[in-house]
């Protein structure tokens, strides 16, 4: 789900918060959040909401250095550039901000080269001529930077029912808004996968999920550590949704006294070793451990259990599973920040014993969203999927510590259903 805040930079606002959070409560999916961001408190607090990524247009034109101390906290994965384009002359299309109120004399394709040098995860270019005429999305636009775009790219802006999905088998572009399509009832989103399967793309086929489906309340808790780094809300709120009792902890002394607890974590890896340290927690941890009981890291909370991360220079993790965190081999020319819902397999290692993904079959599909990877010795590894050609590892563990480099909070039955096994232990 894209919202964006269209009056948010005119008026000098960041509205977004109340909305994101209410929708968090309630949906499972993905959220970016964009419009009025001015500032790191701005994206802190949509992460809190319930946001998973920000976008941001008119603040990085004018500081384009706030980019890079977006990135630098949160990781590049989880920072979304957004560019209004209009078209001025033949090949050439100008950047407008404040929603294309006011123009600029950047060049898109220039400007989109740029912030791809300042590590976004993502860009998100908007026809302003096209957007919301149901006309047809600028495909010369598109075709004309996907090309030279290492980093997933987003097209929007006059889709037309059902004839616009051709673009994505090109595979320079990774994905389409819709949005006046869907409000105006002019398609819907079962006609939008019928036509995705019909023409070869790979979707996810989850339905809802019923709450009689997880009706079993556990008798246990999970804690989940929150250190200012991730969306918290929202994993509280899908533990929530499967009956499983929780509360947020942030105190060593809490930790030490949870039945178990989750890691989770969006961001960059020195920034969040550094707040675990900075709120003492770290021993506490250990600890935990220690005494058998089961922990479980989610994404970035997950690379967090290994030796050492090549991240922003070398940080040393916790050492609770052996290995190292790099980033994702581009060389077969992958686009990094590797997103969206992959098919994981079990590896030789997964056994029997693999208590929270009991009964889970190869072939799910599984949220990911990162721009490095964990690389651990074989036998730690349960799960794995496939980007690429780059076999990325999925699922490690280590007797009581559980590691997952996707969101089970993200993603669907699948995930959650290892949510709950978890909550059993």
């Amino acid at each position: 789900l894209l919202y964006l805040d269209t009056v948010a930079s005119l008026y000098g606002r960041s509205n977004l918060f109340d909305v994101i959070k209410r929708t968090a409560e309630h949906v499972d999916i993905p959220i970016i959040a964009g419009g009025g961001i001015r500032s790191l408190e701005d994206i802190d607090n949509l992460l809190k909401a319930g946001a998973d990524k920000v976008a941001i247009n008119t603040y990085a034109v004018n500081n384009p250095n706030f980019i890079e101390s977006a990135v630098k906290k949160y990781g590049s994965q989880c920072i979304v550039a957004s560019i209004n384009a209009k078209k001025i002359e033949d090949g050439k299309w100008v950047v407008w901000t404040d929603n294309a109120r006011e123009p600029t004399k950047k060049d898109v394709f220039e400007w989109a080269l740029e912030l791809q040098s300042l590590n976004v995860g993502e860009i998100l270019i908007t026809s302003i001529d096209n957007d919301g005429t149901l006309k047809g999305f600028n495909s010369d636009l598109a075709q004309n930077i996907a090309p030279f775009l290492k980093v997933p790219f987003i097209f929007g802006g006059g889709y037309s029912p059902l004839e616009d999905l051709g673009l994505l088998l090109d595979h320079d572009v990774n994905g389409i808004v819709i949005g006046s399509a869907l409000h105006y009832d002019k398609v819907n989103i079962k006609e939008i996968k019928d036509k995705l399967s019909e023409i070869g793309i790979d979707i996810r086929t989850d339905l809802p999920i019923p709450l009689t489906k997880f009706n079993k309340t556990s008798n246990k808790n999970v804690s989940i550590i929150d250190y200012g780094v991730g969306n918290t809300f929202g994993l509280m709120q899908s533990l929530k949704k499967i009956g499983v009792k929780t509360n947020i902890i942030s105190t060593a002394d809490e930790i030490n006294n949870a039945e178990r607890i989750i890691l989770p974590g969006v961001g960059a890896f020195s920034f969040a070793i550094n707040k675990l340290k900075e709120l003492k927690l770290i021993d506490g941890i250990n600890e935990f451990v220690k005494d058998g009981k089961p922990l479980l890291g989610i994404c970035l909370g997950a690379q967090l259990l290994l030796d050492e991360s090549h991240e922003d220079g070398i940080n040393k993790g916790l050492s609770l599973i052996p290995g190292m965190v790099s980033l994702i081999d581009n060389t077969n020319k992958c686009k990094v920040p590797h997103v969206g819902w992959s098919s994981i397999y079990k590896t030789e290692t997964y056994g029997e014993s693999c208590e929270i993904a009991s009964k889970i079959l190869d072939g799910g599909k599984a949220y990911f969203v990162h721009s490095y990877e964990m690389k651990v010795p074989n036998e730690y590894v349960m799960m794995r999927t496939n980007y690429h050609g780059n076999e990325i590892n999925a699922f490690i563990k280590n007797n009581n510590i559980y590691g997952l480099q996707f969101h089970p909070e993200k993603s669907g039955k699948f995930g959650l259903n290892i949510l709950k096994n978890f909550s059993e232990l």
